[in-house]
C-alpha cells in the first residue's frame, strides 16, 4: 500500500495512522489490538525511524498521517530524534505524535515532551488492556479531536 493510499484524505476517506515499532511482535500485536478496536482508519507501520519519516515526509503526496503511535527505541534514528525532525517540517508540525513505549522512565517522557510528543502512553503488558488503550487514544485523536489545518 502507498503512502499515498495510507494518508489520504479525498472522498471522505479517512487519515491514516502510522505505527512506528521496530520489535515485529509488537507491531503483530499492536496491529491485532488496534483492528480489535474496529477503527475503520488505515494503518501503516515503519520499522525504524528512518523511514517513519520518509512516510511521514512523503514528497510524492500532499497528506500527513491523521495519528503516528511512535516506540521511543528504534534503529537508525530514536522516536525522540523523529519527534524532533518532524516539528521542524511545516506539514507535520501539528501531526499528533503519541509516543507508545514500554518505558516508564521520566528521562524518556521529559525528553519525549521536550520534543514536542502530544501524548506519551506506555505500554501495557496485557493484551486486553492494549487494545482498549489503543480504542481510547486513537478515538480521542481521530475521532474528537479537531485537526490543526494542512500546511
Amino acid at each position: 500500500m502507498s503512502t499515498a493510499t495510507v494518508f489520504a484524505r479525498n472522498a471522505g476517506s479517512l487519515p491514516g495512522v502510522l505505527l512506528v515499532e521496530d520489535n515485529p511482535d509488537d507491531a503483530i500485536l499492536i496491529r491485532e489490538a488496534y483492528a480489535r478496536t474496529r477503527i475503520a482508519n488505515p494503518i501503516a507501520v515503519a520499522r525504524d525511524g528512518v523511514e517513519a519519516l520518509t512516510l511521514a515526509l512523503d514528497p510524492s503526496t500532499d497528506e500527513r498521517p491523521g495519528l503516528m503511535l511512535l516506540d521511543l527505541v528504534l534503529p537508525r534514528l530514536s522516536g525522540v530524534d523523529v519527534i524532533s525532525r518532524l516539528r521542524e517540517a511545516p506539514r507535520t508540525r501539528t501531526m499528533p505524535i503519541v509516543v507508545l513505549s514500554s518505558s516508564s522512565e521520566p528521562d524518556d517522557i521529559g525528553a519525549s515532551y521536550a520534543a514536542g510528543a502530544n501524548s506519551y502512553l506506555v505500554k501495557p503488558l496485557e493484551f486486553a488492556s492494549l487494545e482498549r488503550l489503543l480504542r481510547y487514544a486513537t478515538r480521542y485523536w481521530l475521532s474528537h479531536n479537531e485537526r490543526a489545518p494542512q500546511v
